[in-house]
């Protein structure tokens, strides 16, 4: 039985949400515990979202958004090695810091801003959100937290 109700999962994803992308706003590379703190948050209530049953509906919420300034104080070549395939030790590859949370935030703040507009499309929000998490994003906001924690 799961112990949380999709309510209180949509509240606390809601809020960790806001919370990396105002990290991500005010993005400082030379003090990254509180992101660090704050992807890690969100990565506990992804996982929590992605356990839940959401009823897909047909319409596409069409989340995007444009990126933060703060953004381009990330320097293009500041790049890490993920591997791509765990079941293949050979398959690295090179992964962009800045894209990587780019695709965060584009996603998370495209979600937020429709939700704030019309608060109705809330389940095509959190579907969106749940599919993007499980098939893109996701592998990314392992990949930072683990690039900022080794880094600290």
């Amino acid at each position: 039985m799961n112990k949380f109700t999709d309510e209180s999962v949509f509240k606390e994803f809601l809020l960790s949400a806001r919370q990396v992308c105002r990290e991500i706003e005010e993005l400082d590379l030379g003090k990254t515990q509180s992101l660090l703190s704050a992807l890690i948050w969100l990565l506990y209530n992804a996982d929590k979202l992605a356990h839940i049953s959401i009823e897909f509906l047909d319409d596409d919420p069409n989340l995007e958004t444009t990126l933060p300034n703060s953004l381009s104080s990330i320097p293009n070549g500041l790049v890490f090695q993920v591997v791509f395939d765990p079941l293949n030790p050979n398959s690295l590859c090179a992964a962009s810091l800045k894209d990587s949370l780019g695709d965060i935030y584009q996603s998370l703040k495209s979600g937020i801003e429709m939700l704030d507009k019309n608060p109705k499309s809330r389940i095509a929000v959190f579907g969106q959100w749940r599919l993007e998490y499980q098939t893109h994003w996701g592998r990314h906001l392992i990949d930072v937290v683990r690039f900022l924690f080794l880094c600290k």
